[in-house]
């Protein structure tokens, strides 16, 4: 991540310095064009809007007030709904995606310099530690998690979510999930990133006065004159990236991303601000090039959704043929209103023969046929929500930790490349925004002078998702290092290509090891240096030994070589 706010932070002095780029310079944002750009792209989206109403009809009813409005409490219109697997499907893939790649309880990140230098320093590697451990207790006390929650559920249902991340003095950081298909509109820059959204919200007189005050504007000033408190008013919200700034200046109109409220009834600006960095996050599950709006995965199945709603519902009315069968009955044969409940009798005209009695008119279907045909169209919803792949992370009865492993990494292909893009374009600003405010509010410390330098920085993800990617290298190396024990238990020598420091820190890396587990590499140079002094000192006691011992050893036979000569002396004499 290029993290130019952390150099920001080194020199905060004033400079005449402006950064412009192309023709942003000559961009007027008033209230006006901030309203023409809105409704120009509300329009241009009509028919992707008429799309997602049908999507959220089928997978997310609570959502589906897209083409209409409805009030909180009015009763959700579900009557043609007769198969709810893609509902299921979509809250197992939004519970897959929180519990194994964002999960509440779980640090699913660490912190890395992109200078490989600074990441064998120490107080590097602690920094980014403690900013980690900071800035995921702050995501855990505040409600990231139930926002990023309704954040999977529209990506998997409309293929485009968003996110924004507002300071906040009581939990550091406030998330809202902004549903892209309710009043959210977005822009792409020429690198088809997404630079600025406007969204569309609404406020009771009260609500405007406590956001705007008396700057709400004459609407709502003459609404709370005439004690219209609840009356609703609508404001848009424009965020966005500034091009023209004196850089060095904190003040709200040189923030790089700048924020302007607009009374739409008014046409006037009423409130006017600006982000040290980029507050909101947008995300597509699967993206084309020339659309900004994403894909969801049942936008790829809505086909076999409707038929696998329409088949239900043709089983439901056969199940209900088979248990109240429509009858065969005879014109005027019988008083009165045929009357079917338990117990209760019906009266037959006189002359009315057995023959001509009351009989149920039997159908002819396949009705087991009907159910295979339905259970094969809900197999293919829950495989385009990657059900299974859900299920096999929790599923782990009678396998081992590597036969998940390969499960996962057939089905992971899949999910991948999605994966990547929701890490890339929401999870990675998620965590540098909340990093910023926890410096600027003082909660941790500034980054050391070394890493202020070269500031750039990477988000490394450990959750479960991701490390079920990494499984398959992990798993060569494992291999390897199985196989040189083998071949050293024949050949030792072989031992001596392996650089067992590498391998510990790519172990260290790859299962992202929070760096107190392990030794400051000056401690490892003393702790080796006294391991070699006091081999060489054994070695010179050894040594010392083994000479005392051949010195006796000699001693003794010049002794014995002497006795043997004095004796031999005594017998000649004799």
């Amino acid at each position: 991540m290029d993290t130019k706010d952390l150099k920001d932070l080194k020199d905060s002095k004033d400079t005449t310095e402006s950064h412009s780029e192309g023709y942003h310079t000559s961009i007027d944002l008033n209230a006006d064009t901030i309203i023409r750009m809105y409704d120009q792209e509300k329009a241009e989206r009509s028919s992707l809007e008429s799309q997602w109403q049908t999507l959220a009809t089928y997978t997310l009813p609570r959502k589906d007030d897209i083409m209409y409005k409805r009030t909180p409490e009015q009763k959700l219109d579900i009557e043609e709904v007769y198969d709810d697997t893609a509902i299921q499907a979509n809250i197992t893939l939004s519970n897959g995606l929180q519990t194994n790649l964002t999960p509440p309880n779980v640090k699913w990140f660490s912190l890395r310099a992109r200078n490989e230098e600074l990441n064998n320093l120490e107080s590097v590697k602690e920094y980014f530690n403690l900013v980690s451990n900071q800035v995921f207790r702050t995501l855990t006390t505040s409600n990231f998690s139930e926002q990023m929650h309704e954040v999977y559920q529209d990506l998997g249902c409309f293929g485009t979510s968003c996110i924004f991340v507002d300071e906040d003095e009581k939990d550091d950081a406030r998330f809202y999930a902004l549903s892209i298909p309710h009043g959210i509109v977005i822009f792409e820059d020429n690198k088809r990133r997404v630079n600025k959204i406007i969204r569309s919200v609404e406020f009771t007189t009260m609500q405007a006065l406590q956001e705007f005050g008396d700057k709400a504007g004459e609407t709502v000033n003459n609404a709370f004159k005439e004690k219209q408190y609840e009356k609703k008013h609508t404001f848009l919200h424009c965020v966005g990236e500034r091009y023209v700034r004196e850089i060095g200046k904190r003040d709200s109109k040189n923030k790089p991303y700048y924020s302007h409220w607009v009374s739409k009834a008014d046409r006037k600006i009423v409130k006017e601000g600006g982000y040290d960095e980029k507050p909101f996050f947008v995300t597509r599950f699967y993206k084309n090039d020339n659309s900004k709006y994403g894909y969801s995965p049942n936008m790829v199945c809505l086909p076999t959704i409707k038929s696998a709603n329409r088949t239900m519902a043709l089983l439901l009315q056969s199940s209900d043929k088979s248990v109240r069968p429509p009858l065969d009955v005879p014109y005027k044969g019988y008083m009165g209103t045929i009357n079917l409940n338990p117990g209760k009798i019906n009266y037959r005209r006189q002359g009315v023969s057995d023959g001509d009695r009351l009989k149920p008119i039997e159908t002819v279907g396949n009705f087991m046929l009907s159910i295979e045909a339905l259970q094969s169209l809900q197999e293919s919803i829950k495989r385009a929500y990657f059900v299974n792949m859900f299920l096999a992370l929790e599923d782990r009865v009678n396998m081992t930790a590597t036969e998940v492993a390969e499960r996962i990494n057939e089905k992971m292909a899949q999910l991948g490349p999605a994966l990547k893009r929701l890490e890339n374009e929401m999870l990675q600003g998620i965590v540098h925004r909340v990093f910023m405010i926890l410096i600027r509010t003082e909660k941790i410390p500034k980054p050391p002078p070394e890493l202020m330098e070269k500031a750039d920085y990477d988000v490394i993800y450990t959750s479960r998702l991701e490390l079920a990617q990494k499984m398959s290298e992990i798993q060569s190396v494992d291999g390897f290092m199985e196989r040189i024990r083998v071949i050293a238990s024949v050949f030792p020598e072989v031992l001596d290509n392996i650089d067992s420091d590498e391998v510990l820190k790519y172990y260290e890396n790859a299962y992202s090891v929070p760096p107190l587990l392990t030794r400051r590499p000056e401690m490892v140079f003393e702790m080796r240096q006294e391991k070699q002094r006091l081999q060489q000192e054994q070695m010179m006691l050894n040594a010392g030994s083994i000479g005392a011992e051949a010195g006796q050893k000699m001693a003794n036979a010049e002794m014995n070589r002497a006795k043997a000569q004095s004796m031999q002396n005594m017998a000649g004499q004799a």
